[in-house]
C-alpha cells in the first residue's frame, strides 16, 4: 500500500510536472523521486542515488495510470478482507453479487452498490491503515507469545 502510495505520487508528478513544463528531462525527474522518496522513505535524505529507482519501474512507461490504480487495489484488498473476516457469509453473497454483475458500469458504482462501500473520500484509506494497524499488533503479539520460554 504504501509502495503504491509512493509510485502513485511519482507518476501523478510526472504527469504534472512535464504539463507545467518542471520535467523536461531524466534530471528533472531524479529531482522529482527524491523530493517524494523523503516522505516515503526512511533513508532517502542519506542515500541520494535512491533517488535514480525511478529507472527501475518500468511500468511507468508501459502501463500509464497502472501504479495509481496499484494503490487503490491495494486499499480494497484489504477492505474485502476485513469484511471476509468479520462475516463471510454475507462477504460471499455480496462478493458473487458483485462478480455475477458483469462489470458494465463504474467501479465505484459496483463496488458502493455490491459491496456498500465506496472509492471516495478519506473512509477507504483511514479504513485499511487501521486494518494494517491491527495486523500488525496481531504479528507483534504472535511474536512476544513465541519468544516466552517454553513456547513452540
Amino acid at each position: 500500500m504504501f509502495t503504491s502510495a509512493e509510485e502513485g505520487t511519482l507518476e501523478q508528478g510526472l504527469y504534472d510536472g512535464v504539463a507545467a513544463g518542471t520535467i523536461r528531462n531524466a534530471d528533472d525527474i531524479d529531482k522529482l523521486n527524491g523530493e517524494i522518496l523523503t516522505h516515503y522513505e526512511l533513508f532517502a535524505p542519506r542515500e541520494p542515488l535512491l533517488r535514480l529507482n525511478w529507472m527501475g519501474k518500468r511500468l511507468l512507461f508501459r502501463d500509464p495510470l497502472y501504479l495509481v490504480s496499484y494503490l487503490y487495489a491495494g486499499l480494497v484488498a484489504c477492505k474485502l478482507y476485513e469484511m471476509s473476516e468479520a462475516d463471510p457469509k454475507e462477504f460471499a453473497k455480496r462478493y458473487a453479487a458483485l462478480l455475477r454483475e458483469g462489470f458494465d458500469a463504474p467501479a465505484n458504482d459496483l463496488i458502493r452498490k455490491n459491496m456498500g462501500f465506496s472509492l471516495d473520500g478519506d473512509s477507504l484509506l483511514d479504513g485499511a491503515l487501521k486494518f494494517v494497524e491491527a495486523q500488525t499488533s496481531q504479528l507483534q503479539e504472535a511474536y512476544i507469545a513465541m519468544s516466552k520460554p517454553g513456547a513452540n
